[in-house]
């Protein structure tokens, strides 16, 4: 799987992989690394083999003809591709001890056709983001996730890409996250943004977290212009607030933009997504199964 964390990096890229042929190589090489990873050797060499596949990634996203490339069999790394074609973002993760993940990506951004290619690193800072639901973050800064899509929007001049992903945080819980990227003036990238509305505030991002043991759906629907999710309760009353043991309950929820924004519905019904949401549709409080 795969996740990001976020600096700008000024590697320069191998004359190696300067063509097609090249890059097609090192793809080839970079799963190989990939798939020794996923065979869970000593963390020592899943850490030697790891740094190993950070160094090359970097070296052959730097160079301009892997922007076109569609790395297709690039085993065990996500790619999440923007519909205009301006970005790319590699994710993936390596489990710790203890049941913990570790999340590592790139940003690769090329804003014009044939225009220079910039990379960032992501780095993951989950544990040091003391509150992540309103901070806005830098590539530095990253809360990682493994993205496995994205939306775009715009408000104003500034255009919104709605990250959608996945965190698989420990033994006992998962997360799912929504994220947003979004460029300044300058050209930088910038992780969250103050558009979720539930009615009663803002967030920069929406964070679920429940139990390992579940599964929760979450993807943005082109039929309702959503992103739809499951609404997730404690399996017991006395649970409330310990996601360890909070799942879907079979209800659901989603956000839709508009004004600028994107507006938290509750209780739709999936049987007939296309179906208009009523007008005087309340936004409620669904962020009880979300850490503040």
């Amino acid at each position: 799987m795969f996740v990001l964390g976020i600096s700008l990096v000024s590697c320069p890229f191998s004359t190696a992989a300067t063509t097609v042929n090249s890059v097609r190589e090192e793809e080839v090489a970079i799963s190989q690394l990939m798939k020794q990873i996923a065979a869970r050797p000593e963390f020592g060499e899943m850490t030697r083999l790891n740094t190993e596949v950070i160094a090359r990634l970097k070296t052959l996203l730097h160079s301009p003809n892997s922007y076109d490339y569609p790395f297709d069999s690039l085993l065990h790394i996500g790619k999440v591709v923007s519909p205009d074609g301006n970005w790319r973002i590699f994710t993936w993760n390596n489990p710790l001890p203890g049941g913990f993940q570790k999340m590592f990506g790139f940003l690769q951004v090329r804003m014009e056709n044939e225009g220079p290619v910039v990379v960032y690193d992501l780095i993951d800072s989950r544990s040091k983001i003391p509150t992540p639901m309103t901070q806005v973050l830098t590539p530095q800064q990253w809360y990682g996730a493994l993205y496995y899509q994205t939306v775009k929007k715009k408000a104003g001049k500034v255009i919104y890409y709605a990250l959608i992903g996945v965190d698989l945080n420990d033994l006992f819980t998962s997360k799912r996250v929504i994220d947003i990227l979004y460029f300044d003036e300058q050209g930088n990238p910038h992780f969250g943004a103050p558009i979720f509305d539930n009615g009663k505030r803002l967030f920069s991002r929406v964070i679920f977290e429940y139990s390992a043991k579940a599964t929760m759906m979450m993807r943005y629907m082109d039929e309702s212009d959503m992103i739809i999710f499951d609404h997730l309760s404690p399996s017991e009353p006395q649970y409330v607030n310990d996601f360890r043991f909070y799942g879907p309950d079979f209800s659901y929820d989603g956000f839709k933009f508009e004004k600028g924004k994107w507006l938290l519905h509750s209780d739709l019904d999936m049987r007939n997504p296309k179906r208009p949401l009523p007008k005087n549709k309340p936004v409620v409080k669904v962020f009880d199964s979300i850490k503040p």
